[in-house]
């Protein structure tokens, strides 16, 4: 079980991470389940004052959707960290 979490919550992040596995799902709701997508995401690093030469840090990376769309669109220094089993390549 993840530190912090009690049971239920453990079983639902689990459930999420799992869904990812279906190619279904990915096809459907693309790389990004974040709320607002990759254009909000680089609204964010713009207004956060990201640029080309910054180091970010992408803590819960999952399969590394927003750090390869951060270095692509932003030209930023991008680390993702995951527990995802076959994460960001």
């Amino acid at each position: 079980m993840v530190s912090g979490m009690n049971a239920p919550q453990a079983d639902l992040a689990a459930c999420c991470v799992a869904s990812y596995d279906y190619p279904a799902t990915r096809w459907v709701l693309g790389d990004s389940w974040h709320p607002g997508g990759l254009p909000l995401t680089t609204r964010l690093a713009e207004a956060a004052g990201v640029g080309p030469g910054s180091l970010v840090l992408d803590a819960g990376s999952g399969r590394g959707a927003t750090p390869v769309h951060l270095a692509k669109t932003i030209g930023c220094r991008v680390v993702g960290l995951t527990l995802e089993p076959g994460g960001p390549l």
